[in-house]
């Protein structure tokens, strides 16, 4: 059997098994793809010769020798782009696709020169024929053939380069083995087909096809036992990995992105994480927090001390905690870190929805005592100040009995009563509005529907609507049913409705949207303006018992407890989304019935 063929034969034994292997991972990353289109290109040059060199027919040694060519003009960009994606060259890193096409242009062009060599001997000077030994074709090459043949090497080359001077920068020699092994890998096929096309008289047989499977045996090497692939964790682990709520980023120890699962990319909006630096990666999100915050969050910390946690908050109101920790060999040498990205939105929209309603358990039976207390003295004030009315009627019919100057006086006894009458119902209904805040309310829940609560609560809301302010519903159709008292549930919309409206009052064409959804599990009711805001530090005391920015005469700070206490009661929540300047928007989430 021919030397030559033996060779083809081994290749393609080596890039076939590899090619199984890395084709039946269900890893699809781009590093996965390449190596796999590597060794398909490799399979097919192996196979071509191996058609060519065994075959009397012809027509096959031909079609061998086409396919072969084929095969071997892929295989150097394909190296390239395979050792550029392992050195983490950012711009392969993210666009392998792209720079793909880029590199395998010029290969189509030969492929295409050959073929048509006939019309043109651009590619070969001398019309050997495609069964020519590999000697005559190379001295018969013309200027496309030395053209591309410089293309490869240069892209051999510059892949060496690549794996060699990123060995150079990692600092585990875990990641150095890999780099070092493709490496090799590259520059023994490179050399072999340098020494080949220099005119060598002793090398009649191409050798680059043997050095193809030493290649591959490296390759191999680097694969199985040094786990080239970022896939060679054990697949149960991935699965994990992939379907962990929690975002998750391995980066090497210059904090460049070797992993990242689904969740991280979501978190950190960016599908492609790999290849950017762990800064990078975390500070292109709209993070509402200090640069010096986000840079303590993203400190190394000391050996021996634990991971540093920061929380962030989005500026669409999530907020994220920030796990960053070291990874150290047994030597204590920085090999890596990682980086561990947790949602806590709705963690922390529960503490302070536990935490508001601790405070008004507390203040509710406070307020119990406090209505009972003031309420019985408010009934005498009351019921005196409806006898002095009347004693001021019997005045007013015998003021000419009195002189001029008491006559004024007197005469202005009625209006002072009355105003302090008026005084006095205010009181009342502050009183009324603690004892209903306080007191457990007993109503038979039944069915209603949200849209027509929101749609009364709107009408009665237009009676004290500002005449710049327009009101818009947008009310989901077919919403589900809740379970509840529709007046009580009213009252919390116009509560709400009056609130905003209040927020409005010197902000002209002023704008409160009433909005219902239908979530899992449960329907949302939104009221939204367009109004101020409200600064972070009112945000934490907004639902807080006679908490106002209001002035004494226009409300008691018991409207936004008692909507709160409410939606509490029928078992949902009620929170705040605001920022300074840019309107606010209430949510009340409610179950289903």
């Amino acid at each position: 059997m021919q030397p030559a063929l033996v060779q083809a034969l081994a290749t393609l034994s080596l890039a076939a098994t590899l090619a199984f292997y890395v084709g039946s991972r269900r890893e699809r990353s781009a590093e996965v793809k390449i190596l796999f289109a590597l060794c398909v290109a490799l399979g097919t040059w192996s196979l071509g010769a191996v058609l060519a060199l065994g075959s009397s027919s012809r027509v096959i040694e031909k079609t061998g020798l086409v396919l072969g060519f084929a095969g071997a003009s892929v295989v150097a960009p394909l190296w390239l782009v395979l050792a550029a994606h392992e050195a983490r060259v950012e711009i392969v890193v993210r666009r392998a696709g792209a720079s793909c096409a880029l590199l395998l242009a010029p290969s189509a062009l030969a492929l295409a020169l050959l073929l048509t060599n006939p019309l043109h001997h651009l590619f070969l000077r001398v019309d050997t024929g495609f069964g020519a030994p590999p000697r005559e074709i190379v001295e018969a090459g013309g200027p496309v053939f030395w053209a591309f043949a410089t293309w490869s090497q240069l892209c051999g080359l510059a892949g060496a380069l690549l794996l060699l001077a990123s060995a150079r920068r990692l600092r585990s020699l875990e990641r150095r083995r890999p780099a070092w092994l493709l490496a090799v890998a590259g520059l023994v096929p490179l050399l072999a087909n340098a020494a080949f096309l220099s005119g060598s008289g002793a090398l009649e047989v191409d050798p680059t096809p043997a050095a193809f499977a030493i290649s591959l045996l490296l390759v191999s090497a680097a694969t199985f036992r040094f786990g080239l692939l970022p896939g060679a964790l054990p697949l149960a682990r991935l699965d994990i990995l992939e379907h962990l709520d929690d975002g998750l980023l391995v980066a090497d120890a210059d904090g460049v992105v070797l992993d990242s699962n689904p969740a991280a990319a979501g978190l950190l909006e960016c599908s492609d994480l790999r290849g950017r630096t762990l800064d990078d990666a975390i500070r292109q999100v709209p993070w509402d927090v200090s640069r010096e915050d986000l840079e303590a969050g993203l400190a190394l910390p000391d050996r021996g001390e634990p991971a540093v946690v920061t929380v962030l908050r989005h500026r669409d109101d999530r907020w994220i905690e920030m796990r960053s920790a070291a990874v150290r060999g047994p030597d204590g040498t920085l090999i890596g870190r990682y980086v561990i990205l947790h949602d806590r939105t709705e963690r922390r929209r529960y503490e302070r929805f536990v935490h508001q309603v601790q405070k008004l358990e507390t203040v509710g039976g406070m307020v119990a005592g406090l209505a009972h207390e003031v309420n019985n003295p408010l009934a005498f004030v009351r019921s005196n100040l409806n006898t002095v009315l009347r004693l001021c009627s019997r005045v007013e019919r015998r003021l000419d009995a009195f002189d001029p100057d008491e006559r004024v006086e007197l005469g202005e006894l009625r209006t002072i009563t009355e105003e302090t009458l008026d005084g006095v119902e205010r009181i009342g209904r502050i009183v009324d509005g603690l004892r209903r805040f306080a007191r457990p309310h007993g109503e038979e829940a039944v069915p209603i529907d949200l849209n027509a609560v929101a749609r009364q609560a709107m009408r009665l809301a237009e009676l004290h609507a500002n005449r710049d302010v327009l009101v818009e519903a947008r009310l989901a159709p077919d919403l589900p049913l809740v379970k509840g008292s529709a007046d009580r549930l009213g009252q919390v919309v116009l509560n709400l409705l009056m609130n905003a409206k209040h927020a409005l009052a010197q902000r002209p064409f002023g704008r409160i949207r009433v909005e219902t959804l239908a979530q899992r599990g449960g329907v949302e009711l939104h009221v939204a303006d367009n109004g101020p805001g409200i600064p972070e530090e009112i945000q934490e005391r907004i639902f807080d018992p006679f908490f106002t920015t209001k002035t004494p005469d226009e409300g008691t700070g018991l409207g936004l407890s008692i909507a709160f206490d409410i939606v509490r009661e029928h078992g949902g929540s009620l929170e705040i989304v605001s920022r300074e300047g840019e309107g606010a928007r209430f949510v009340v989430r409610l179950p289903v019935a």
